[in-house]
């Protein structure tokens, strides 16, 4: 009614990765406390509070077709544009171009933006023995003498997020190696997803083969 005009660009990813992107996010910002198997179960039991659907829902949210049926019924599809983010990461330049054309934008420089993947979270978290007294002490010292150099000395997350680690790696480890995600897990989601896959083929017309396992 306001924007009667507009165009939409909606960028799927696979809907298991996003899964365990979207819960390792959540780990992070510790609104999550659960393993993600548990995390599953948990919504699966379908007692979610508005406050866990909004943030600890995974599962349902890679539902995409069921998101872009409900769009459609009020946006013409002319007006929006679907791209894969697989695709567009392993073809940044045909992906860019499609993208470009579509909002009738410079293509040659949408084509020039640099690929970064700037929002993965390392989730490290201290060594038992960095959180030793009195090792403690001097590492909560570095940790602030350290953040203020960052800080300064960089103007962009992907940079300090890189300088970071390079600086505090030594006495963290990876809670995303803690919580290795079970391959069991991944294969009931696939076939979960399977379905509404399908469905999504079909609304968009095309295969799509990149979110098939060993594909």
């Amino acid at each position: 009614e306001y924007l009667p005009t507009t165009k939409f660009l909606f960028v799927l990813r696979d809907p298991v990765k996003r899964a365990e992107s979207q819960y390792f996010n959540e780990l992070g910002k510790g609104r999550e406390t659960l393993s993600f198997e548990d995390a599953l179960k948990r919504e699966e039991e379908g007692n979610l509070t508005d406050w866990e659907k909004l943030h600890l829902q995974y599962k349902r949210r890679g539902c995409y077709v069921q998101s872009l049926e409900h769009f459609y019924a009020h946006i013409p599809k002319e007006r929006v544009k679907i791209i894969l983010l697989e695709e567009l990461m392993s073809n940044w330049k045909e992906s860019m171009t499609e993208i470009c054309d579509f909002l009738e934008i410079s293509v040659a420089e949408g084509v020039a933006i640099q690929v970064r993947h700037s929002n993965k979270e390392e989730l490290l978290e201290r060594k038992k023995m960095a959180n030793m007294i009195p090792l403690k002490w001097v590492f909560d010292a570095w940790d602030r003498l350290s953040e203020a150099i960052i800080v300064r000395a960089n103007k962009d997350k992907y940079s300090r997020d890189k300088w970071r680690k390079r600086t505090r790696g030594f006495y963290h480890v990876s809670r995303r190696n803690k919580r290795e995600i079970d391959p069991k897990i991944r294969e009931e989601l696939y076939k979960f997803y399977l379905s509404y896959q399908e469905q999504l083929e079909s609304l968009l017309g095309r295969e799509i083969k990149c979110w098939k396992p060993n594909v």
